[in-house]
C-alpha cells in the first residue's frame, strides 16, 4: 500500500516542449529522478490517483505529475523506497 510522503524514484526521459527542456516520467526512461508521493486520491471515475513530485536534473526544480490507474503508458515508471 502506498503512503503519502514515501520516497520514490521515477524513470524519466528528457524532452523539449513549450516549457523548455526537462525530464518527464516514462516507463522506458533512462534518467532516474528522486522524489516522493505528494498526495493520493480518486479521479472522477473513482479510480486511484497518485501525485508524485521529483527533482528534475535539467531544470533543477521540483516537478509534479499525476498517475491514475488507467494511464498504462506511465505504468512501472516509479519505484517506492522502503
Amino acid at each position: 500500500m502506498l503512503k503519502q510522503g514515501e520516497k520514490i524514484y521515477a524513470r524519466t526521459m528528457p524532452i523539449t516542449n513549450e516549457d523548455g527542456e526537462h525530464c518527464e516520467p516514462h516507463r522506458n526512461g533512462c534518467v532516474l529522478c528522486e522524489g516522493n508521493i505528494a498526495a493520493m486520491g480518486m479521479d472522477t471515475n473513482w479510480g486511484s490517483v497518485v501525485s508524485l513530485q521529483y527533482l528534475c536534473p535539467i531544470k533543477k526544480t521540483t516537478m509534479r505529475f499525476h498517475i491514475s490507474d488507467d494511464e498504462t503508458v506511465l505504468g512501472d515508471c516509479f519505484f517506492v523506497e522502503r
